[in-house]
């Protein structure tokens, strides 16, 4: 499924895509970098390369459904 997305912030896009990944007792559990570092991280790459937030982004998910 693919959408246009509006994203009014880039902070909470990033926590999103950080704290909702499935991988986060993974990452939480990492001693080498902190979620939080992560978040940082990609809130910046986002501000250099699409400028600052509101934007709209294209967005996709991939649904699987058994039967």
């Amino acid at each position: 499924m693919r959408v246009q997305q509006i994203v009014p912030d880039w902070r909470h896009f990033a926590e999103g895509a950080i704290y909702g990944n499935p991988m986060i007792a993974d990452i939480q559990a990492s001693k080498i970098v902190k979620a939080d570092d992560m978040v940082d991280a990609m809130v910046s790459e986002l501000e250099r390369q699409l400028g600052s937030a509101s934007a709209r982004l294209p967005l996709e998910a991939t649904v699987y459904t058994a039967r």
